[in-house]
Formats: C-alpha cells, sequence, structure tokens
C-alpha cells in the first residue's frame, strides 16, 4: 500500500498530465537505474527532463541490425510497414533508416 501511495505523491509533484502507470514506471525506473522503452511524447518528454534514458521503436530496430538479428533488408521492410500503420511513428527518424538501410539494397 505504501507504494500506491509514493506513486500518488509523485504524481501530485511531478505532473497530473502523466497518468498513474507513467507516474509508476518513472518511479521504478528512477529507484533502479532502468532505461524506459516508450514512444509516449509526454512520458519521454518527462524522462529526458529527469535525465533518464529513454529509447523508442526506431531503437529496437537500431539494436536488431546491429546485433545481427535482423538484416538491413529486413529492418527496411518492417519499419516501412511499422511506419505505414502507425500515424504516430517518429516519421523524420523512420526515414533516416529507411533512406540508409534502402540504400544498403542498391
Amino acid at each position: 500500500m505504501a507504494e500506491v501511495e509514493e506513486i500518488f505523491q509523485y504524481k501530485t509533484i511531478e505532473s497530473s498530465k502523466l497518468s498513474f502507470t507513467d507516474c509508476s514506471v518513472l518511479l521504478y525506473v528512477q529507484k533502479n537505474s532502468y532505461i524506459i522503452l516508450s514512444n509516449d511524447n509526454l512520458l519521454r518528454m518527462k524522462s529526458i527532463e529527469k535525465s533518464i534514458g529513454v529509447h523508442g521503436t526506431v531503437f529496437i530496430f537500431d539494436l536488431c541490425v546491429e546485433m545481427n538479428m535482423m538484416t538491413k533488408e529486413e529492418a527496411y521492410q518492417k519499419l516501412n510497414q511499422w511506419l505505414t500503420d502507425n500515424s504516430r511513428a517518429p516519421r523524420k527518424e523512420c526515414e533516416k533508416r529507411l533512406h540508409s538501410w534502402g540504400n544498403h539494397l542498391i
């Protein structure tokens, strides 16, 4: 019960715009020195403000290519599909990757 109260207190102090879930994530990450994986803009901005490492989906694509879990061709195809399906995707960042990985295909 003390943890729930702590999250409510954190939410009151930090931002009424953040959801209870977002506040619980921020608090947990701060206590454990983790990073956040999220595409939620408000959560990302608050994380940056708090000097908490935060990454999104494009970061996962980068890691998959870097760690040879996915070829550049596969990453290109999947990222292109994700961009098509997701109107809230970070278009500029995706287009940079698509350009880079697409040049590899030529």
